[in-house]
């Protein structure tokens, strides 16, 4: 039940250990799958339903991508912010990559954007995965190291 809980849970909180648990589970799951995927001799993902080994991988995605947010989810709960959070982490730098990558833009503008998705990017990094959360019981449930401090 623990590990359903610390990879699928949105509710409560998880430190930054339970954070890179997961999130080291997802990418360890993700080489193993590359190399999977580079020895099927299969060059492209397509997605006509036809294809078994690009099912395989929409089958494995939509729980990695869910267990991904909840986990986020919890980390911000952590650090006493709220989930809207994310959408600063994720949809910004992805509008920002795609306004910059449009062509319509000059180089300085198109860079710029880039830069500051970037700069985005590794403060998520810093929030999510490096800063100790709140001490303490905040809004959205108790410390989980309470119980740890011995």
């Amino acid at each position: 039940m623990y590990w359903a809980r610390l990879f699928f849970s949105f509710r409560g909180r998880v430190n930054r250990a339970g954070f890179w648990i997961v999130s080291l589970t997802w990418l360890a799951l993700a080489a193993v799958l590359a190399i999977v995927w580079a020895s099927s001799g299969v060059s492209t993902l397509l997605l006509d339903g036809n294809d078994p080994v690009a099912l395989g991988g929409i089958l494995v995605a939509i729980p990695v991508i869910a267990s991904s947010f909840a986990v986020c989810v919890r980390r911000l709960h952590d650090r006493d912010k709220s989930a809207l959070w994310l959408l600063l982490f994720l949809l910004c730098p992805a509008v920002m990559d795609a306004l910059g990558s449009v062509g319509t833009l000059d180089a300085a503008p198109a860079v710029g954007l880039m830069v500051l998705s970037r700069a985005i990017g590794i403060w998520a990094f810093v929030e999510l995965g490096c800063l100790p959360g709140s001490a303490g019981t905040n809004r959205y449930g108790p410390d989980p190291l309470a119980g740890a401090a011995v």
